[in-house]
């Protein structure tokens, strides 16, 4: 663990570089649409960033929707989190990793362990994503409190018709870790090149249909009942997620036991 932080520092200054980009992005889309729609100018606040980072895309109203756009932001995101469990829960033939298993008191504590890291690279990789929002806030903003409702309309042809929180943000982080987790299971199953080419694919799908049994669709803030009165309910998808995660995670601490590191 003491190297945790160390190992993936290069992983988590990418995620805030992105992040701020992301945040000059949708200044500069702001300002394009502003003289063209009658609104007023304005600085994007911090939660006018994490919603615009997070939301992802709206329901896809059918295929041939001319104003479909893929979410560059958002699948690159679920690129970052698979990136981050490529090699869980052991790299073959090396040596160190094979040392950090035979230091484990037993094959299911090192497995236990892997889940932890994981946990812990997808939430930090959040936490990065709101500290590059914080530091765009700080030096070209300043407005940490107030959301511009209408600019989401013009820029992401989405109706926010709720007030949100910044709670509302613990739905992509949930479902980044029900994606590392059965990133693992794949990991030991298929190989990880398969699982990360299997789980990026699956989001792509996630993009274009819109269900809550498709679990990225709960981690698209503009498809969430909470925020829009046409969006999905969660719930379903939060409930097959968590069951999926335990069964993913036991049958990957079962089949470890089976397998020859040498």
């Amino acid at each position: 663990m003491k190297n945790f932080f160390r190992k993936n520092i290069f992983l988590y200054l990418a995620v805030i570089f992105f992040t701020i980009m992301c945040c000059f992005y949708f200044q500069i889309r702001i300002d394009s649409v502003t003289p063209i729609n009658g609104l007023s100018e304005c600085n994007i606040s911090f939660k006018d960033n994490i919603l615009y980072i997070l939301g992802g895309i709206p329901k896809l109203k059918n295929v041939e929707d001319r104003n479909f756009k893929i979410p560059f932001i958002w699948i690159t995101l679920q690129l970052f989190i698979l990136a981050s469990g490529y090699f869980a829960p052991y790299v073959k033939n090396s040596i160190k990793d094979e040392w950090i298993l035979i230091k484990s008191n037993s094959r299911k504590h090192y497995m236990i362990c892997q889940i932890r890291d994981v946990f812990l690279k997808v939430s930090m990789i959040y936490l990065c994503v709101f500290l590059g929002v914080m530091i765009y806030t700080v030096f070209y903003s300043t407005d940490f409190s107030s959301i511009h409702y209408n600019y989401f309309s013009y820029i992401c042809g989405v109706k926010i018709e709720k007030d949100i929180g910044l709670w509302i943000a613990v739905f992509p982080w949930i479902y980044g870790i029900f994606e590392a987790i059965i990133q693992i299971f794949l990991n030991i199953y298929v190989g990880r090149v398969l699982a990360f080419a299997f789980i990026l694919g699956y989001n792509i799908l996630c993009v274009y249909i819109t269900s809550p049994f498709l679990l990225g669709n709960i981690s698209m803030l503009f498809r969430n009942s909470l925020i829009t009165d046409n969006g999905i309910n969660i719930t379903a998808g939060l409930v097959i997620g968590i069951l999926l995660s335990i069964l993913f995670t036991c049958e990957s601490i079962r089949k470890i036991n089976y397998i020859d590191f040498l």
